[in-house]
């Protein structure tokens, strides 16, 4: 016989529910058919009875607070069933939130983040981005990207734009909506201003990490801002157990806020340097972040053979586009517009092809590497996963109710 119970369910996982009745709370689990199950369909099984659950729904397949009203069977035959959604709940993670979820985050576990997203990069459809060029220098960049096996698809709204009425806000602004790929239901709205700082420096890191020198001794750094703090957590992390010099920039102060963050390291020798040139002659792997600069930071024989340079910003290196010995980016198509593309496109890898074996990273001490990232949305999508699942008691919710049913114009 069918209960006249109407239950709330509360999807933890796949295999695990809790059901709300009028009795108290319930708990179904051990499904009965194991993965692959029949499409649409999760049988349960509980101490009242067998529940039945479609799988078209947004909570099944992720951890959320998404309420649905089930109508369940006790201790009889199935003859109807009726599930009806009452509403999704669209989180919102502000710039705040999304921080102090960044703080609880082991710097590594960042580093493990952006090896994962470039090792997989293949399973993601990212388009490269299109820029919205507006006057003095502000722009829009425009970044979708899909992942159907995470059943994730984001769209991140980012730019630069210069103060305008004095109003208090960053530079540089962005947002992100988050969606489950396979309905298009909006999940969640992200500030994408913190994530982009937190990818961009991971990124960073992990190149640097992946392409300098065996037994590399001299680091410099120069573009002390955020993106660089995001670098030296991971990178200095990595290497805590290695005796460095680090030059820094001296500029407006950065340098000693960046040293006071790394005090905790008593492996770190550093060295600042008043100009661009001293920070790279006799260094290692150099590494920058400046945001602006229209000319060239040092001549070609000011970078040592075996030297690996990251210029996060792309800006100021120029001039070894054309004789270091290899180049490496996160996107090919993103940066075939360069001045000098052709001449170096013949040694061009991507740091993908290189995890996954398909191509040759550093293979001598001697070689002059470049990494150019220009930022790929796989990781933003990648990293608003994780903080979107680490996310569940933080942010707020705001009941989102779209379109449940077709509709005609009145």
């Amino acid at each position: 016989m069918i209960a006249n119970d109407i239950g709330r369910v509360f999807y933890q996982r796949d295999s695990f529910a809790q059901i709300q009745t009028n009795a108290g709370l319930e708990t179904a689990c051990n499904p009965l058919f194991d993965k692959p199950k029949p499409k649409g369909l999760l049988l349960l099984f509980s101490p009242c009875g067998l529940y039945l659950f479609t799988e078209n729904c947004r909570s099944c397949n992720q951890d959320s607070a998404a309420e649905m009203r089930v109508l369940f069977v006790r201790g009889g035959i199935l003859s109807r069933l009726h599930i009806e959604k009452e509403y999704d709940m669209l989180k919102i993670l502000d710039f705040d939130t999304v921080k102090s979820l960044y703080s609880q985050t082991d710097p590594l576990e960042l580093l493990g983040w952006t090896k994962e997203a470039y090792k997989n990069k293949d399973d993601y459809q990212m388009p490269p981005k299109p820029r919205l060029s507006q006057d003095d220098g502000d722009y829009f960049n425009v970044m979708p990207c899909l992942n159907e096996q995470e059943n994730t698809a984001i769209v991140k709204m980012i730019g630069r734009h210069s103060i305008k009425r004095g109003e208090e806000r960053s530079v540089m602004m962005g947002d992100m909506m988050i969606y489950e790929a396979d309905t298009g239901i909006l999940q969640a709205l992200m500030d994408a201003e913190f994530i982009t700082t937190l990818r961009t420096g991971a990124a960073g890191a992990m190149s640097a990490l992946q392409y300098e020198r065996k037994g590399t001794k001299t680091v410099g750094l120069m573009g002390l801002g955020n993106i660089m703090a995001v670098f030296a957590d991971i990178y200095f992390a990595a290497h805590k157990n290695d005796h460095l010099k680090v030059k820094l920039l001296k500029h407006k102060g950065q340098e000693e806020r960046l040293m006071k963050r790394l005090k905790k390291y008593d492996n770190l020798e550093f060295e600042l340097v008043d100009s661009y040139e001293d920070l790279v002659r006799d260094t290692d792997t150099i590494v920058s972040a400046m945001t602006a600069y229209d000319g060239l930071f040092a001549p070609d024989e000011a970078f040592k053979k075996g030297v690996t340079v990251v210029p996060i910003m792309t800006r100021g290196f120029q001039n070894c586009d054309l004789f270091f010995d290899k180049f490496y980016t996160d996107d090919e198509r993103q940066i075939s517009g360069f001045k000098y593309f052709d001449q170096f496109k013949d040694k061009l890898q991507t740091t993908t092809d290189v995890m996954n074996h398909r191509a040759e990273g550093r293979v001598s001490n001697e070689e002059r590497i470049m990494v150019y990232n220009y930022g790929i949305a796989v990781l933003d999508l990648l990293f608003a996963s994780k903080i979107f699942a680490a996310a569940k008691k933080s942010g707020q919710d705001v009941d989102y109710r779209y379109c449940t049913k077709k509709y005609f114009m009145d």
